[in-house]
């Protein structure tokens, strides 16, 4: 993908960021490029919600060049770690009634979470979803 147009930008000391509007008009996604070569890990380490606020807030409309390759990635992640440390490992064990569901199912025997994010010159797709 190749544009130059109005986007909004922040500068900072070790980084700068841009945002990139989706197809949908309440939907962005948000890069950080540091500054140094080796700068992402530590840009990485420092990120955290207070820094991404003061990041969109410091945003302003700026015409400039991007140049941002195609990509797409799924990834899949199995959440029973997570239920479990949420309180919740009741719900992963085999005598849980499963009420409403499939009589055939008795018991929860993993919750997984898959997602997918492909952006091109069309725009992006993403979607996610948890069984």
């Amino acid at each position: 993908m190749k544009a130059t147009e109005e986007f909004r930008h922040a500068m900072f000391d070790d980084f700068q960021a841009f945002e990139l509007p989706c197809n949908e008009e309440n939907i962005s996604m948000l890069f950080m490029l540091p500054n140094k070569q080796d700068g992402l890990k530590d840009l990485e380490k420092s990120l955290n919600h207070d820094k991404l606020l003061n990041i969109l807030e410091k945003m302003d409309d700026s015409i400039f060049s991007i140049s941002l390759p195609k990509f797409s990635m799924k990834l899949e992640k199995v959440l029973n770690r997570e239920i479990h440390a949420l309180g919740l490992k009741k719900s992963l064990e085999e005598d849980v009634k499963v009420s409403g569901m499939n009589s055939d199912i008795t018991f929860i025997y993993k919750v997984i979470h898959k997602r997918f994010i492909e952006m091109d010159e069309n725009g992006t797709e993403a979607s996610g979803g948890t069984y």
